[in-house]
């Protein structure tokens, strides 16, 4: 957790040097932080993080999405990522537990506040055995730090 905060803080510090936008999510409804690069980008990195439950069983998801339609109001994406479980023992618990693909929309109904969107995602999880999973669906807000068109 030392880490995380460190990045975050490192990247806030450097954001004017290296003129770069980064994201934070919440879904509260799912308990899900979502860290991402410039999501206004064609191609961008998200790490999804679960707020709400024990730590060994605390999951984050790095993704990679790609937006395939961008609109003045809203942007379509489509991604596809790996479920780790952060606190797992190498004996108990497996490393990798499943895949997610994603698919999802970034609106921005306020123009004169393009940097907040809210956020809707339909979520598929598959296991990494393949033979189970659910849908997920994940509806929060974001905000683009450093925004700028």
């Amino acid at each position: 957790m030392k880490k995380l905060i460190f990045i975050l803080l490192l990247t806030i510090t450097l954001q004017p040097a290296l003129n770069a936008q980064f994201s934070v999510g919440y879904y509260p409804f799912n308990s899900v932080l979502s860290l991402s690069s410039d999501p206004h980008k064609a191609i961008w990195g998200d790490i999804r993080l679960n707020t709400n439950t024990f730590f060994g069983n605390t999951y984050f998801e790095p993704c990679i999405q790609f937006n395939f339609k961008q609109t003045e109001m809203a942007k379509y994406y489509l991604g596809a990522g790996v479920n780790f479980n952060s606190g797992f023992d190498l004996k108990e618990i497996e490393a990798r537990p499943g895949y997610v693909l994603n698919a999802g929309v970034r609106v921005n109904p306020i123009q004169k506040a393009k940097a907040l969107q809210f956020a809707f995602e339909l979520s598929p999880y598959i296991n990494s055995d393949l033979d189970g999973g659910m849908l997920r669906t994940h509806l929060g807000l974001a905000y683009t730090f450093f925004y700028h068109d």
